[in-house]
């Protein structure tokens, strides 16, 4: 394509300019930003967003190019997976420990038997 490249955006079957608007599709808001070759979309936490987006490039010898893109994302999505343990477990082995070395040394032998 020859330079300068003219573009021209639709969404959702409106025609769009480059700045910021609000475009209302199905009771969801859509908001975006357009800025040259570069288009920023925005929806409502939880909202669906369902649209095509077009673009059509013309370039200084009126060669036209065009292409949509089907946009079909669910604004809630679950996703159930299996619980798998990210790290391997670990093997805990208990050992008879005297319990009169884990006894305070100012109490006395008796005192620790008798507890």
């Amino acid at each position: 394509m020859a330079f300068p490249v003219d573009m021209k955006w639709c969404l959702c079957g409106e025609t769009i300019v480059d700045g910021e608007g609000e475009l209302d599709r199905n009771g969801a808001r859509i908001a975006y930003k357009l800025s040259g070759r570069r288009l920023m979309l925005r929806t409502e936490l939880g909202d669906d967003f369902s649209c095509e987006v077009c673009v059509s490039a013309i370039d200084a010898h009126g060669t036209e190019q065009f292409e949509c893109l089907k946009v079909d994302l669910k604004g809630i999505e679950t996703k159930c997976k299996p619980c798998t343990p990210s790290k391997s477990l670990v093997d805990l082995q208990f050992l008879p420990v005297a319990v009169k070395a884990w006894m305070p040394s100012h109490v006395s032998t008796k005192e620790k038997i008798e507890g």
